[in-house]
């Protein structure tokens, strides 16, 4: 059987014990160019309130048949392979401090190094359940400091690694590398100068490591030329982080074909060309607005995502080996019913144009910016940011000479429920799927239907006159949805509502997840007035067979019964795309609209919802002596 395009990843409850059986710090094997007392240069970009955290990972490892048994090489390997590569690293081997302002640099002392933890379990990789679905119960497999400060960076390992064995012979290395020194594809390098060397068992850093931090000096004075929205604060006027901070929101994670990417680049694109990333990226983010249902309608949100600017720097270029940061935020803006009425095209050219604003003279003023502002905390108004692992190649780099790590990752999205991660499909993923982990909401259990329960009452008047509404292409309602356990979905509930599996650990047995169904089915393939839509037929959405349209539907609409569904797919002679739309013109509102609500409504007559243009967001950051090149300043700005 063909895998679903979207399938929802499940994780079990897991209650980890470890044992710590020794820390100790691991010192640079070497001599290396810098003595205690001295300091090192961490650009702006460095330096950004962003990447003033750790970065945990985790890497799972099988036993392998030539292991040692006691698993002491294990340590001795990875201990010994990071000795040696900290000559090269050395700056990894120090600490961070403030200087004035609240600069940070590198600093060096005595007895400092990074820290190696070495931790036992007494249970099982295959108790630790799927190994290809992050799970936050893996947290005690990664070393945290008792009482530890969130986002503490300061005189603190820049490594931190800890090393659990387990019972079976396996063992996990849970890893905290600090985002000030690297970005994703610098902790790559270092990763893979790491694995290569505990491989061969001698010291390969290839390419050389390169620091050179100075390349990212602001100018004097320094020159903002761009807004920076993305640093920007903003007083959230809409219900959007109140709603996921006030409310216990629940990690849910879910696989995504490339088949289903493909389909959707195709929709993302009638005018303009656009990677994989911009379309997902802007169904994401549709997606996530419209199932927390946010309002009001006419509020800007943002959505923020990271760009590596490394190929747009010429003057000059970076040289290889760099392994500093080298990213820029990119920020997309929308209206909350630009997202959820408008197309996805119009979505993933908000994106796009985001992504390609990134350049040279952009990162330079990012860097100027900072300088002039230097923002203090971190800005979650109206915003969703997505974090691409897809680019990194982070299993190939993790083979330490046991083989690729069965899974390699992160673990966790909190304490940030305004975050999405989008990784790769595992170690045994060939079909170029990706996997990605996102926050919902949990909601009571709904007492009635947003729906119209009665919809076969509101098919347009002008389609009254029909065949038999209990036959669909020759199947009864009952035929048709007979079988729909055997497909995609599963699990029909006793009132006869199709719908997935609801069995999400993190929930509640007395939770539903609030629409989410708009993450997994991707309405984007059934919006009206998609262009090429005659090209883009039934197969490409979910199947032509009745019973998987019949199925899809039900998915989509899961409080609307059997009957219904079968009527208003037989009304439109079996095209799906029009069920769905007058099933999508059906939505009522319980608050505005159904005391209102007709005996029969014509949805041809229906005329579109007037959507007032606004935004909170117009504020411009003006700096003076821009032009004059006098001194700057921030002016007019809102933080």
């Amino acid at each position: 059987m063909d895998l679903p395009w979207v399938q929802e990843l499940h994780f079990t409850h897991l209650k980890i014990a470890t044992t710590i059986d020794r820390m100790f710090p691991v010192m640079p094997s070497g001599p290396i160019p810098a003595q205690p007392g001295d300091t090192l240069y961490l650009s702006n970009l460095d330096d950004m309130i962003g990447a003033r955290v750790f970065t945990p990972t985790i890497y799972f490892y099988e036993p392998a048949a030539d292991m040692n048994s006691s698993q002491k090489p294990v340590m001795k390997i990875l201990c010994d392979s990071l000795a040696e590569v900290l000559v090269p690293y050395y700056p990894l081997s120090g600490r961070l401090r403030e200087t004035k302002n609240g600069k940070l640099e590198v600093f060096f002392g005595p007895n400092q190094g990074v820290l190696m933890v070495e931790a036992r379990s007494k249970m099982a990789l295959a108790d630790l359940g799927d190994l290809t679905v992050p799970n936050p119960g893996w947290e005690p497999l990664i070393f945290k400091f008792p009482d530890e400060e969130p986002y503490k960076v300061l005189d603190m390992p820049l490594v931190i690694a800890q090393v659990t064995l387990f019972s079976c012979g396996g063992f996990s290395l849970g890893l905290r590398l600090c985002h000030c020194i690297c970005d994703g594809l610098g902790a790559m390098q270092l990763f893979r100068a790491w694995a290569a060397t505990a491989k061969a068992g001698t010291i390969i850093a290839k390419p050389e490591p390169c620091w050179e931090r100075e390349i990212f000096l602001p100018r004097n004075p320094p020159l903002v030329k761009f807004p920076h929205v993305e640093f920007m604060r903003i007083e959230d006027g809409s219900s959007l982080t109140m709603t996921l901070w006030q409310t216990k929101p629940v990690q849910k994670c879910y696989r995504v074909s490339q088949e289903f990417q493909s389909h959707l680049k195709t929709l993302a694109q009638p005018d303009d060309v656009c990677t994989t990333f911009d379309a997902m990226a802007a169904h994401i983010w549709r997606s996530w607005v419209k199932a927390l249902d946010v309002r009001p309608l006419d509020y800007e949100l943002r959505l923020t995502f990271s760009v590596n600017a490394r190929q747009k720097l010429h003057n000059p270029p970076l040289k290889e080996g760099f392994y500093g940061n080298v990213v820029c935020v990119a920020c997309a803006t929308s209206t909350v019913s630009e997202l959820v009425n408008g197309q996805i095209s119009d979505t993933t050219r908000v994106v796009r144009e985001a992504r390609l604003n990134v350049s040279e003279e952009y990162l330079r003023s990012t860097v100027d910016y900072i300088e002039a502002v230097r923002p203090k905390r971190l800005e979650f108004g109206g915003k969703l940011t997505i974090t691409q692992w897809t680019r990194f190649s982070i299993y190939e780099s993790a083979d330490f000479g046991w083989g690729r790590p069965v899974y390699a990752g992160p673990i966790d999205l909190t304490p940030t429920p305004q975050v999405c991660v989008i990784l790769p499909g595992g170690k045994a993923d060939h079909h170029g799927t990706v996997v990605f982990r996102v926050f919902l909401i949990e909601k009571m259990k709904p007492g009635m239907s947003s729906l119209n329960p009665n919809a076969a009452l509101y098919i347009p008047l002008h389609k009254q006159e029909t065949k038999d509404k209990n036959q669909v292409s020759g199947l009864t309602t009952e035929d048709s949805l007979k079988n729909v356990g055997k497909t995609t979905w599963s699990n029909c509930p006793p009132n006869g509502h199709v719908g997935m599996n609801q069995s999400y650990p993190q929930a509640g047995a007395d939770y539903d997840i609030h629409d989410e169904n708009e993450l997994l089915i991707g309405n984007d393939f059934t919006k009206k007035g998609v262009q090429n839509s005659s090209e883009l037929t039934k197969k490409q959405c979910v199947d032509e067979d009745p019973e998987m349209d019949l199925a899809y539907l039900a998915i989509m609409f899961p409080n609307m019964s059997e009957q219904s569904l079968a009527d208003v797919y037989s009304v439109n002679e079996g095209d799906l795309e029009t069920s769905i739309d007058m099933l999508n013109e059906l939505e009522l509102s319980p608050v505005d609209f159904s005391e209102h609500l007709p005996s029969r409504l014509d949805i041809g007559d229906v005329s579109e919802c007037k959507v007032t243009e606004g935004s909170s967001m117009n504020q411009k950051i003006i700096f003076s002596g821009e032009a004059s090149g006098s001194s700057a300043g921030p002016s007019g700005s809102s933080f």
